[in-house]
């Protein structure tokens, strides 16, 4: 069995942010659990998701689990899900998982299909019921997603592969019908985003954004993180927003 290790975010040094392991990890079980090649989390009331890829037989799993602190108060759940139903000749690449509504998560593919347009599958994780969107990236798949509220929602967005197109940031509404979201004015220049997360700031309405890679540059494991702050979503939209680097160390 492989643990999980939990780390907590320490911002006292804004220019020298710092991952420091709490002492506490989760175990999620299953001989092949080390290499089942966890992709993205998700949080639904006081419920955990968390997704495999789904690209080899120990990564097709999709867990939810409920924690008290950083301990499981029951055993991992499965979920029954197998998007190969839906694309029975492609391969399957899944990147992001994101709370949409209730009971209902939003599963990202690292794919693009009909036209070029990327994969989601919207999954109700207590009746199973299954809705399809191709959303329209501008030839980008999902990378990551996360909601900010109901209404609105972050997707990063970059290549299947290799590093064109370049990756974005896309705003969308969470209206179903209306699946081309539009692009935010933010700068990611040559940073190879893996994943996007949201906290409030310290006005009503302003968001800090935090945008990180999986790779680690010179020794010591240090990690490239991208850091934004916003009054409100529309200067996501409406003005040239400069995100900030900072050095991550683990």
């Amino acid at each position: 069995m492989t643990a999980y290790v939990f780390f907590s975010l320490n911002t006292d040094d804004q220019d020298n942010l710092r991952f420091q392991a709490i002492g506490q990890d989760l175990d999620l079980g299953g001989r092949t659990a080390g290499n089942s090649d966890f992709e993205s989390l998700a949080r639904i009331g006081d419920s955990f998701f968390v997704i495999g890829s789904y690209n080899a037989p120990e990564r097709k799993k999709l867990l939810r689990f409920q924690v008290n602190g950083t301990t499981l108060t029951v055993p991992p759940l499965s979920i029954s899900f197998d998007p190969a139903v839906h694309f029975p000749r492609e391969e399957i690449d899944i990147e992001a998982l994101s709370a949409f509504r209730q009971h209902i998560l939003l599963v990202g593919f690292r794919k693009l299909l009909l036209q070029g347009n990327a994969p989601a599958i919207f999954l109700h994780t207590e009746t199973l019921e299954r809705d399809i969107r191709y959303f329209d990236l501008r030839q980008r798949a999902f990378r990551d997603c996360v909601p900010i509220n109901d209404d609105n929602f972050l997707i990063l967005a970059g290549p299947v592969s290799g590093k064109k197109p370049q990756r974005r940031i896309y705003s969308w509404n969470g209206d179903l019908d209306d699946v081309r979201p539009q692009k935010c004015r933010i700068d990611l220049g040559d940073l190879r985003g893996e994943g996007i997360c949201v906290r409030p700031g310290p006005g009503d309405d302003s968001l800090e954004i935090l945008i990180g890679t999986d790779e680690s540059r010179g020794s010591g494991g240090n990690f490239e993180l991208a850091t934004l702050k916003v009054k409100n979503i529309l200067e996501l939209l409406e003005k040239r927003n400069k995100l900030k680097n900072v050095r991550v160390s683990v």
